[in-house]
């Protein structure tokens, strides 16, 4: 593991990396994090890479930085394979490129990571929020039935797993906000309505970090709407649209 020198002497490069996560310079922290040249790093790297990527309007711009996340997932797993963050960014950015690819083989791929993680830490509220976007992400895509047929992903199963991971961590604003968004892109009346309860919720919790005040921002966004007239149906597609890697 490296470590800074100078001023930040004490401080490993990753705790730096992170400290640039938690502040939002989230490219500057993968640069950071892949010079520790570690699952850790490269895991990191993912991380912050993905986030960069899914707040960004420049499609083409998204889809080269998704390719470099899934170059460090790679190399993460290459380090360590029994890593829980590598498992918990693979299963992210597989899941990604399969959103926007329709990609069948990175469905598969993506849930192998889930399993790895809830292998590696089974009441981890992460890897149980991993699972639960798992079987979202492809229920919207697929649709329900080709979905379940295909794949095994049922939105229950979705419903089930946040439940557990909000158990498990109640004030996660990102998994709860997260969770909210998905409820209102099933667009059915009582999902919507738990939808909204969830944002609600999520809005009252104190963000700490960039990406914590980003999804505090949508959750707002979409809770404003709801209070101006918006229906279930707008609901679901302003959710969508704020949704990581919606094309």
């Amino acid at each position: 593991m490296l470590f800074l020198s100078g001023g930040l002497a004490g401080r490993t490069v990753l705790d730096t990396a992170e400290a640039q996560f938690r502040d939002g310079r989230w490219l500057a922290a993968a640069a950071l994090a892949r010079c520790d040249d570690s699952a850790a790093g490269f895991a990191l790297a993912a991380r912050s890479t993905l986030v960069a990527a899914s707040l960004t309007a420049d499609k083409r711009r998204r889809d080269r930085l998704l390719d470099l996340a899934i170059r460090d997932v790679e190399k993460a797993l290459e380090r360590d394979p029994d890593h829980l963050e590598t498992q918990l960014q693979a299963a992210a950015a597989y899941g990604f490129r399969a959103q926007l690819r329709r990609s069948a083989n990175d469905v598969e791929r993506s849930r192998r990571h889930v399993e790895r993680a809830l292998a590696l830490a089974p009441g981890d509220p992460l890897a149980l929020a991993a699972l639960g976007y798992w079987h979202g992400r492809t229920v919207l895509g697929a649709g329900a039935f080709f979905a379940r047929i295909f794949f095994g992903a049922r939105k229950r199963k979705a419903i089930a797993a946040f439940e557990a991971a909000l158990a498990k961590a109640p004030d996660n604003l990102v998994i709860r906000a997260g969770f909210g968004r998905l409820l209102l892109r099933f667009e059915d009346e009582e999902s919507s309505e738990r939808g909204l309860a969830e944002l609600a919720r999520a809005a009252t919790i104190t963000s700490r970090t960039a990406l914590e005040k980003e999804m505090k921002r949508q959750a707002e966004l979409l809770l404003a709407a709801a209070r101006k007239g918006a229906n279930r149906h707008e609901l679901a597609r302003l959710a969508d649209r704020l949704a990581p890697f919606s094309d």
